[in-house]
C-alpha cells in the first residue's frame, strides 16, 4: 500500500514514517554496504525488543499504544546510544540506568506494564 495525501489512516502514516526512517538509514551507507544496513536495522529491532521486555512494557492493547510503540521503535533505529544500550541489556553496565541514555525511557515508563512476573524495570545492585 502506498500512502497518498488523501489517505490519512494510521497505517498509512506509520508506513510513511517507517519509509522515512529507512531512507535516512540508507542515506548513511554506500550501496555496496546494503548488508550492513540490514544488519543495523535488525540489531536495533532486537535491542528495542529486548529493552521493552527488560523494562516490563506490556503488549499493546489499543491502537494508540501500538502506534506509540512503533514510534519508539523508529526512535531506536536512529539512536546514537545503541552500544550503551546493548551493554546495559547484556548486564555489563550495572551502574547505568536506561533513563540516563534511552530516549524512549519516559515513554516506556508511561505505557502499560506487563503482567505480574515480568522482568524488573531496574537492574539488581
Amino acid at each position: 500500500m502506498i500512502a497518498t495525501q488523501e489517505d490519512k489512516s494510521p497505517q498509512a502514516e506509520s508506513l510513511c514514517r517507517r519509509l522515512i526512517a529507512l531512507t535516512r538509514l540508507v542515506d548513511t551507507v554506500e550501496p555496496k554496504d546494503a548488508r550492513s544496513l540490514l544488519d543495523r536495522v535488525l540489531q536495533r529491532m532486537q535491542l528495542f525488543a529486548r529493552m521493552t521486555v527488560r523494562v516490563g512494557v506490556g503488549q499493546p492493547k489499543s491502537a494508540l499504544t501500538f502506534a506509540l510503540l512503533r514510534e519508539a521503535e523508529l526512535d531506536c533505529m536512529e539512536c546514537r546510544e545503541w552500544q550503551r544500550c546493548r551493554r546495559w541489556l547484556d548486564g555489563r553496565a550495572p551502574g547505568d540506568e536506561p533513563n540516563a541514555f534511552c530516549p524512549n525511557h519516559g515513554l516506556f515508563a508511561a505505557l502499560p506494564q506487563a503482567a505480574i512476573g515480568a522482568p524488573p524495570t531496574q537492574t539488581a545492585t
